[in-house]
């Protein structure tokens, strides 16, 4: 059976190991950051979904209660949906990140790299607004 002091060692290496690789991720986001940027605003456009449950990503919603969050802002979905959206913003974009907390239902938050890296929330903020007022018609639409 291993010692404390040898537990403890182990997870100074661990420790050490990942700092390593959040320096890397925190160097290649800023390093692609005009490309990464356009890529997802690219995908908010198409997706608005994807910025609105990013938005609410906190680490202490597990996967219904961002549902129950998004149906009160007027979005029709479902749990299962929310499921399938966080495994893509998760796997496919690096944007979030599942958090192992106890309770009911999957919790995700904010890639905390990439949400430093990019200033994401203040620009998916600002992307849902602009299409928001796109998707608004003008009077002079009316009128024509």
């Amino acid at each position: 059976m291993a010692t404390d002091e040898e537990i403890h060692q182990a997870l100074l290496v661990i420790n050490s190991r990942l700092q390593t690789i959040d320096g890397k991720v925190n160097l290649l986001a800023r390093a692609n950051r005009d490309p990464l940027l356009d890529d997802l605003k690219k995908l908010i456009r198409a997706k608005p979904i994807i910025g609105q449950i990013y938005l609410l990503l906190d680490g202490s919603l597990n996967q219904e209660e961002v549902t129950q969050e998004l149906r009160k802002s007027g979005v029709s979905t479902s749990k299962s949906a929310v499921s399938r959206w966080l495994v893509e913003m998760s796997g496919e974009h690096g944007i979030a990140e599942r958090v192992p907390v106890k309770g009911p239902g999957k919790t995700y938050r904010k890639n905390l790299e990439m949400e430093h890296a990019l200033n994401l929330s203040k620009k998916i903020e600002k992307w849902l607004a602009d299409l928001a007022k796109e998707e608004r018609p003008t009077r002079s639409r009316k009128k024509s």
